[in-house]
Order: structure tokens, then C-alpha cells, then sequence
């Protein structure tokens, strides 16, 4: 079962740059690196971004949030997402690469006073026909 993030999060999209419809962000994709500890899929439709983190051998359900900008997923080549949530800020850089990768970027500055570093991930990800993420990472 995916596991649900248990706080509130304020997303605020936008989407930039042009490509071809058919070399869009559109699409499920999952991460190169099997063994991420960071993002291990997102799905992407329309003007909706689901993220789904890596959570101890099962998914962290990221939730899903829909673009504030014009264009959609299938004519576009990056999108720039902010994520509020409780004891964190974090942006989301996802792009397009010409090889047909997808990088993801998320840096994470922590406001909970806790004292936890400050960090940023760079993962890559390939387009996945499975609508199930869970069904996606098993190939």
C-alpha cells in the first residue's frame, strides 16, 4: 500500500519552455536508480504532477497538484514546483533532458528548528508504460 504523507503541503507550479508534444513531460516515469532514497516516481497528465517518494521499501505518496501556469505536460519541457508543508520548504526542478531522461531536482531547506541540514537531490527518470507506480519499480 502507498503510504500517505501526513502533513498539509501548499504547491505553486509553474511550467516553462516549449517541446514537442511528443517529447513532453507527459507520462508516468520511474526512477534510474532502483535503490533511490529520495523520489522514486512521478506521474505527470495534463497539467497534474504526482510525486512519489522512496519510504523504507515502500512509496511516500507526495500527493497530486495541478499547474497554476498555461501550457500542459504534453507541450512543455520543465516545470518548477514549490511544496510548503510543516517543517520544510522544498522546490521541485523537473526537466526534460534531450536523451529523454527526466531530471529531477528538489532542493529541501528544513524551518522546523530541528537543525537539520539543509539539502538538494538530482535523480534522473525514464517513462514507465505502468499507471501503478508499484507495478512500474518492479521492472
Amino acid at each position: 500500500m502507498v503510504k500517505r504523507l501526513a502533513y498539509m503541503a501548499t504547491f505553486l507550479v509553474t511550467v516553462c519552455g516549449a517541446a514537442s508534444a511528443q517529447a513532453g513531460l507527459e507520462g508516468n516515469w520511474v526512477n534510474v536508480d532502483s535503490h533511490t532514497r529520495s523520489l522514486a516516481a512521478i506521474n505527470i497528465h495534463g497539467r497534474t504532477m504526482h510525486p512519489y517518494g522512496a519510504c523504507g521499501g515502500d512509496l511516500c505518496d507526495w500527493g497530486s497538484f495541478r499547474s497554476k501556469a498555461g501550457g500542459n505536460a504534453a507541450e512543455t519541457s520543465s516545470i518548477h514546483a514549490k511544496m510548503i508543508t510543516s517543517f520544510s520548504q522544498n522546490e521541485m526542478f523537473v526537466t526534460l533532458e534531450q536523451d529523454g531522461r527526466l531530471l529531477v531536482k528538489v532542493a529541501t531547506h528544513f524551518t522546523d528548528g530541528s537543525g537539520r541540514q539543509d539539502y538538494t537531490s538530482t535523480d534522473y527518470f525514464r517513462r514507465s508504460q505502468e499507471k501503478d507506480p508499484r507495478e512500474a519499480l518492479a521492472r
